[in-house]
């Protein structure tokens, strides 16, 4: 869906200077898409060097309705509330995203296209967390391979497991 010439607005809420917004802070340090600004209710007027270490030096905003003329294509959610549900306050952010044009890369766990069942021609929300469709249980069908593996292994909900 989302890609690697489309401009972000990463939205933190108000986490840019936390440690548990894993997905706005690896987006805004290693993806290849340029990066518009990004949106902290908090830091609204800075800039993103004067918080954190990483990434490239972009403007921050305190809302949607701001980040919109620095024509940003997506909006990531790169915040990580609890319980990986969008905060109530969220939504209206959301809907001004999409009315301004805007498509939604949605990593959190609680999925946000069913709130938008008609989008403009081109416009997406990619549910990142989305299970593709006859996805079954583990098997260790690997174990039958007759090569080589290697296990990599993520981390998980900010706890390092």
């Amino acid at each position: 869906m989302l890609n690697k010439n489309q401009s972000l607005v990463i939205h933190f809420d108000a986490q840019i200077d936390q440690t548990n917004g894993k997905m706005g802070h690896s987006v805004l340090r290693y993806s290849e898409n340029p990066v518009a600004c990004v949106i902290d209710r908090n830091h609204g007027g800075h800039r993103t060097r004067e918080l954190l270490n990483f990434g490239p030096d972009v403007p921050i905003v305190s809302s949607v309705a701001e980040a919109l003329p620095y024509a940003p294509e997506a909006l990531l959610l790169g915040m990580a509330p609890g319980g990986g549900q969008l905060p109530e306050h969220m939504f209206d952010e959301m809907d001004q995203a999409i009315a301004g044009g805007l498509s939604i890369v949605n990593g959190l766990h609680q999925h946000l296209s069913p709130r938008y069942p008609t989008l403009a021609p081109g416009q997406w929300v990619w549910d990142i967390r989305q299970e593709p469709k006859g996805l079954g249980i583990a098997t260790a069908a690997a174990a039958e391979l007759p090569n080589r593996r290697l296990l990599l292994v993520g981390t998980d909900m900010a706890i390092g497991r």
